[in-house]
């Protein structure tokens, strides 16, 4: 058995568990101990922490008491009680992530943006795209339709355009204070097996865009993060 190391939330540090070849979820401190196992869970990603750091959302696969059976989706878990619940079981889901109170994940699935409610266990259709993000002031959920990244009101779904960027395929990551987004553009076309992409960061209130990074790609969509407090930067570039 290893650990792998996923995530990590003020003080907490997610893991799986490698064992026989199967990824299990687990929790530990940053410091390793406080392990919490959830053996049912399996082949956890996209593993998204609630602000309040009490809930996970994930796609995963759930195997049931007796090992007999599993279901598969976009589930959210209590780290303290171990409850899950299955959000989504369609097989195209991407996200999750979640409204700043820790009440609601949104999250897109074959096309469809919509908007789970962890009180009433129900999910709402918002509107249709992809990559959905919520901004941290609450005001908008970002998703990408078609060539344009768009703006939606929470509650009525409506929108408005934010930009238009043909050669983009991430979600829009927000800046902690809502005022900036980064997103990763493809660089041209290429026959290489590794793709080169810039990482940009626009400015909302006025639109000014800049590029930061030209980066190797290969696989997944990559996951970028916002980052404000030093101490954890440092430990980020330490571990390269």
């Amino acid at each position: 058995m290893k650990f792998v190391s996923l995530r990590m939330a003020r003080g907490l540090r997610l893991v799986s568990l490698n064992d026989r070849q199967t990824f299990t979820l687990a929790v530990a401190g940053m410091d390793g101990t406080g392990l919490q196992k959830f053996p049912a869970i399996q082949q956890p990603t996209m593993i998204c922490w609630s602000p309040r750091k009490d809930r996970l959302a994930f796609w995963a696969s759930k195997a049931d008491s007796d090992s007999t059976s599993k279901a598969s989706g976009l589930w959210a878990l209590r780290v303290d009680t171990g409850e899950s619940n299955l959000i989504d079981s369609h097989g195209s889901v991407y996200g999750p992530a979640w409204s700043p109170d820790g009440a609601k994940v949104v999250y897109s699935a074959n096309g469809t943006v919509s908007v789970y409610d962890t009180d009433t266990k129900n999910s709402r259709r918002l509107a249709n795209g992809d990559y959905a993000t919520w901004s941290p002031d609450g005001k908008w959920i970002a998703i990408i339709k078609g060539n344009a990244y768009w703006l939606l009101d929470p509650q009525s779904g409506e929108g408005k355009v934010l930009f238009k960027q043909k050669n983009a395929f991430t979600p829009l990551w927000w800046s902690p204070d809502s005022q900036y987004v980064a997103y990763a553009t493809r660089v041209g076309v290429s026959l290489s097996v590794v793709e080169q992409v810039d990482l940009r960061v626009r400015r909302i209130q006025d639109g000014a865009d800049e590029r930061v990074q030209q980066f190797p790609w290969k696989g997944p969509i990559p996951g970028i993060q916002w980052v404000r407090s030093l101490p954890l930067l440092a430990r980020a570039k330490s571990a390269g």
